[in-house]
Formats: C-alpha cells, sequence, structure tokens
C-alpha cells in the first residue's frame, strides 16, 4: 500500500473550514471554558467536580467548532447530559460490579440518547462520573444532577448561546441560511424545491442509507442548491469533453507483460487500459476482449456456438491461459478512436456510435493522454445535456 493511501485510510479528508473560522472556534471555547470554570469554582466550593468538567470539555468542541451540527443543539446537548447521568446514578446505586454498571449506563445512554433525538457524544462520559468518582460523588446520589451537573450544562449553554450568537454572530441554534419558511403559510413547495431534488427526495434518500448524518436535511438541501447553481456556470449545452473525463488513469505501455495488465484489469475493475509511450501518447489499448482473441475463443452470455464460453467462468481461467513472457504489444488494438479534450461531447456522439469500444482516450493538444470517457461518463452527459444544441 502506497504511503499516501496509507494516510487517506486512516486520516480523514481535511475540514473544509477556513484557517479564520478555526481559530475563531478555539477562541470562543478557550472564553467559554475560562468562565466555565471560574463559575464552577466559585459555585462549586467543595463539591467534586473534576470529572465532569472533563466531559464539558468535550461538548465544548462540539459547541463551537461544529455548532451547526444536530449534535450541538440545545437540546441535543442539555439532555444528553441529564439524561445519562441519571442513568449512571442509577446504575451506581443498583449495579455493584463496576465494570457491568459502567457497559449498561454507556448503552442504556447511547440508546436512550438516538431514541429521544439528542445524541451527544461527551453525554457517555458524563454517564461514568457517579460510577469513576470518588465516595464524595457516590453520596450525591440524585443531587449530583442539580450539582454539578444541570448547574455546568446550563453554564455552558449560556456561554455558547452568547459567544456564538453575540460574539462570532452565528446563528446559533442553528438555523440554514438562506432559506426561509414559506411566507404565504400554503402547502407548496418552495420555487427553488419545485423542479430537482426536494426535502422528500432528501428524506428518502437517508432512510436508504440507514445512517446518521452529521448534517441536517435543510444543510443538505442548502449544499446542494449552492453546488447545483455552481455547476451551471459551466452551461451545461457546452460540456465538453474535459469536464467529464477520468483523470486518475491507469497506463501500461507495450512492454507490460500480459499478466500484469490483466492483473490492473482485475484490481480497478475496469475493462480497458490505453497503452503510451514514454512521451505519453497513445499507441493502442488493452481490454477485455484482446485477452480472448489468441484464444480462438468468443465470449457470449448464453448463446449455443461451439466455440464459444460464458464469460464468468472464462474470467476465472484466463490468467492462465496467457503466457507470462507476452507482452500488451502483441495483443492491444492499435486503431484506437481519440478525441480531443476540448471536443464537445455531442460532436464524438457519431464516432462512438459507430465503434464497438466506448472507452474514449482524451488528448490534450499535444497528443499526450490527460483522461478517459467511459460508457457510464457519456451516460452522464446524456441525461445532464438537456437542452439542444444551438
Amino acid at each position: 500500500m502506497k504511503l499516501r493511501q496509507f494516510f487517506r485510510f486512516f486520516v480523514p479528508e481535511p475540514a473544509s473550514q477556513s484557517v479564520g473560522e478555526q481559530l475563531r472556534s478555539a477562541a470562543a471555547a478557550f472564553i467559554a471554558f475560562i468562565l466555565l470554570m471560574l463559575i464552577s469554582g466559585y459555585t462549586l466550593q467543595g463539591e467534586p467536580a473534576p470529572l465532569l468538567l472533563a466531559s464539558m470539555g468535550a461538548s465544548a468542541v462540539i459547541l463551537f467548532a461544529t455548532y451547526n451540527s444536530p449534535l450541538a443543539q440545545p437540546w441535543s446537548f442539555v439532555g444528553s447530559h441529564l439524561l445519562a447521568a441519571t442513568i449512571g446514578i442509577t446504575c451506581a446505586l443498583w449495579i455493584d460490579q463496576l465494570w457491568l454498571a459502567a457497559a449498561i449506563a454507556v448503552t442504556l445512554s447511547l440508546l436512550l440518547m438516538q431514541r429521544l433525538h439528542c445524541l451527544h457524544p461527551p453525554g457517555c462520559a458524563t454517564a461514568l462520573v457517579p460510577l469513576l468518582g470518588d465516595s464524595e460523588v457516590h453520596k450525591l446520589g440524585y443531587q449530583l444532577l442539580i450539582t454539578p451537573v444541570l448547574l455546568n450544562v446550563s453554564v455552558l449553554l449560556g456561554l455558547a448561546l452568547l459567544i456564538n450568537r453575540y460574539l462570532l454572530s452565528r446563528s446559533y441554534p442553528y438555523r440554514p441560511h438562506n432559506i426561509e419558511d414559506n411566507p404565504h403559510r400554503l402547502r407548496d413547495p418552495r420555487p427553488q424545491e419545485r423542479l430537482g431534488v426536494n426535502h422528500q427526495d432528501v428524506t428518502a434518500a437517508l432512510q436508504k442509507f440507514d445512517m446518521f448524518l452529521d448534517v441536517s436535511e435543510d444543510d443538505l438541501m442548502q449544499i446542494y442548491q449552492v453546488a447545483q447553481a455552481h455547476a451551471r456556470q459551466r452551461q451545461p449545452g457546452q460540456m465538453h469533453c474535459r469536464d467529464l473525463m477520468s483523470r486518475d488513469l491507469v497506463t501500461v505501455t507495450a512492454d507490460t507483460s500480459q499478466q500484469h495488465a490483466w492483473n490492473l484489469l482485475h484490481k480497478h475493475k475496469i475493462k480497458a487500459i490505453p497503452v503510451v509511450n514514454d512521451a505519453y501518447n497513445v499507441i493502442g489499448i488493452i481490454t477485455l476482449i484482446d485477452f480472448l482473441k489468441p484464444q480462438g475463443i468468443q465470449p457470449t452470455h448464453g448463446g449455443k456456438r461451439r466455440n464459444s464460453i460464458r464469460l464468468p467462468s472464462l474470467l476465472k481461467r484466463l490468467p492462465f491461459l496467457t503466457t507470462p513472457s507476452e507482452t500488451v504489444g502483441s495483443i492491444m488494438s492499435c486503431d484506437v478512436l481519440t478525441a480531443g479534450q476540448d471536443e464537445h461531447l455531442m460532436a464524438i456522439m457519431p464516432q462512438i456510435c459507430t465503434t464497438e469500444l466506448h472507452h474514449i482516450p482524451v488528448l490534450d493538444l499535444q497528443q499526450r493522454l490527460v483522461g478517459m470517457l467511459t460508457p457510464s461518463d457519456l451516460l452522464v452527459a446524456l441525461y445532464t445535456i438537456k437542452e439542444p444544441l444551438s
């Protein structure tokens, strides 16, 4: 595995927030937690609170760094901590085994937070406070719900409202920008939803995936509408090969062994690979069919020809039919249909319809390979381009 692939496997894609916004979030958390510590220290003199402040620190990350997340909304924040604290106290009072009490407290907290729509990850840490605290914590019992849980939750929520709304000019509790309620109080969808994707479509898609998404449906709609407007700037009626071609290319040379080319087809689950020279000019193309021709076999999906064989069973045997010493150059197709990156997609359609191979290498002005058009790309183009050419 390449080093870049290794890091991409473990490290998520970088956040889309600007550095300035990240610094604002960090400064807000700094101010809020200093005030929380001062208020808690003054109010809870002699009260045990260090473990609870740890979960508040985790909540501060969510409230200020992802303030628009469903996880950061007031009900999620307050409900999760109070619910989890109640469950943790109950488990501490009724279950003697610490390991079992901790497991049950976290599990029940997670389940009920999901059912009551108040999912907030630091809440599960609060569920462990009554279990992991010292004897002073145990003596508090349900009093722990009032001080320090409710006190700290109230203080941090108040600080989140003040800092996000008035210091950082953020909409908190969050409501998506530029999406207004229907002022006419009618059941008609908003104008931007009458064509294309609407809220019902988004809801159906989320139900199909059956997974928790850390973004609201309104946010998804807003992102989609902005992306759609951005895509329209490319003028769909003037779409060119460069707009849809694949740029991350798999290539071979004429000296590449047939076995290696076959392995590439299998690894990347593709049906054709362009063959290039040292200058990255296309000199041929290798496809699944090219591997069959030397065997005198015509693949079919159900015919009764004597020299034919079903393609799935053939592909399992094919790697053993080739000779490792043979190269791609001996079986590649040299008559390759190519397209220029600045050509209009509709301009090359007549050529595509008259050839058996629908994988089209795309070349730049120096005739170097810069992309590939596949049948899937062409279907997307036909689906997208709705206006007739002028």
